[in-house]
């Protein structure tokens, strides 16, 4: 039986109307730091993130006249240290729900070409609850993820592979406070972001079968200080704090 190297999912999920808060928080807040990833705007929308010690040290996000994510640039930063485009993401919507987004690299005569596409499913209530992996080669569904919600959260996600396999789930446990990731174009990434709330614990289960590589820790907790009704800082397992800005 063929084994899969765990792998992180990243994709981008609309936050419905909320997008164009653009994590415009119901205090009025907006993150402009967290850790070493700060957060630039234009006209309250997210125009730059930057962070020196990341692969992508800037991604820059272009919107439509509904004020929606459609192009996100990513950039790293050459032997030189110039920046240089690696990749873009596209992404397509109806109304206010997200369809689908497209990955491509940049090649080296700076045309572009697809790595992989996203297409998403949503239930009545345009919540999440499925989102397909596809290979932009083969233009197959190679995997795909799906939701369960609880009290406006992701309470359980689950990885499947083909056949519909069951490869990983993860499990969710919140505070009441407001996440501070909520409706941010830099953290919709993550499908368990869309979570209102801030994740307290997760708990991780493989399918030891199907895995070579498991999963950095098997029940993750993160910690937390707030003012009021946001977090001002978060400590994760095995990566230390991070302090929380707003303005």
């Amino acid at each position: 039986m063929m084994k899969y190297i765990l792998m992180i999912s990243v994709f981008f999920i609309a936050c419905g109307k909320d997008l164009t808060t653009d994590g415009i928080n119901k205090t009025g807040k907006k993150l402009s730091r967290v850790g070493d990833t700060e957060f630039t705007y234009e006209n309250n929308l997210l125009s730059e993130v930057q962070n020196e010690r990341g692969y992508y040290v800037l991604q820059k996000y272009f919107y439509n006249n509904l004020d929606q994510v459609i192009e996100i640039n990513y950039y790293i930063e050459d032997e030189s240290g110039n920046l240089k485009l690696q990749e873009k993401e596209l992404l397509s919507y109806d109304n206010n729900v997200l369809l689908s987004s497209r990955r491509q690299r940049v090649n080296a005569d700076l045309t572009f070409s697809d790595i992989y596409y996203y297409n998403y499913f949503y239930d009545s209530n345009n919540k999440l609850i499925k989102s397909d992996y596809i290979n932009a080669t083969t233009n197959e569904v190679e995997n795909s993820t799906e939701y369960e919600w609880s009290n406006g959260n992701i309470s359980k996600k689950i990885n499947l592979i083909e056949n519909n396999m069951i490869l990983s789930t993860a499990e969710f446990e919140y505070d009441d406070k407001l996440s501070y990731k909520f409706c941010s174009p830099y953290y919709r990434a993550y499908g368990e972001n869309l979570s209102k709330n801030n994740a307290t614990k997760i708990t991780y289960t493989s399918n030891s079968d199907l895995i070579i590589i498991d999963f950095i820790c098997e029940v993750c907790t993160l910690k937390y200080e707030y003012d009021g009704y946001l977090p001002t800082s978060v400590e994760r397992m095995f990566f230390g704090k991070s302090e929380i800005e707003y303005e």
